[in-house]
């Protein structure tokens, strides 16, 4: 890997990779295949603002996720649950992602009982990990939201949910 690795090329093909050739010309050529978004649900929603905060309102009741999410404009922040998400980056996405070409803002949260240069314990490793996306499709001006959680307790996947879609 050190000798043959840089960034943005692809490995050359090894048998020694436990792969086919065909398995590994798939994986290569998957990235050059467009994403197209399909509609698997919608939940009605109403969208709440108010002084420097937006929330949103299930109107069913069976969709739980955006009902727990609150958006403060005012800090920047997002409340997740029981978690604060600070404000990562602002995002140019260009035409080639899932929504096309959009921009937005990035919120990123990681929280682990173990640290970057610690001895990782697998078994031990508990840690809880929330990106969330918001931002508006070019030219088309659709309002988007993705929002990615995965949760780990001692060394158990406890929660993965990747959330995806357009807010009208």
């Amino acid at each position: 890997m050190n000798k043959y690795y840089k960034p943005g090329v692809a490995l050359p093909y090894s048998e020694k990779m436990g792969v086919t050739r065909a398995e590994y010309e798939k994986v290569n050529d998957a990235g050059k295949i467009p994403i197209k978004l399909r509609k698997i649900r919608s939940e009605d929603f109403q969208v709440i603002r108010q002084d420097s905060r937006l929330n949103f309102k299930n109107n069913t009741g069976d969709f739980r996720t955006l009902a727990s999410l609150e958006f403060n404009l005012k800090t920047r922040e997002v409340i997740f649950g029981a978690d604060t998400i600070p404000f990562s980056s602002e995002i140019n996405a260009p035409p080639g992602t899932a929504f096309g070409q959009w921009h937005g803002y990035s919120w990123e949260f990681l929280k682990a009982n173990q640290g970057e240069n610690d001895y990782i314990r697998v078994d031990q490793l508990t840690s809880r990990s929330v990106k969330i996306r918001l931002g508006r499709t070019i030219p088309e001006g659709r309002f988007l939201l993705h929002i990615k959680y995965y949760k780990i307790e001692m060394g158990q996947p406890k929660g993965d949910m990747e959330l995806m879609g357009f807010i009208q």
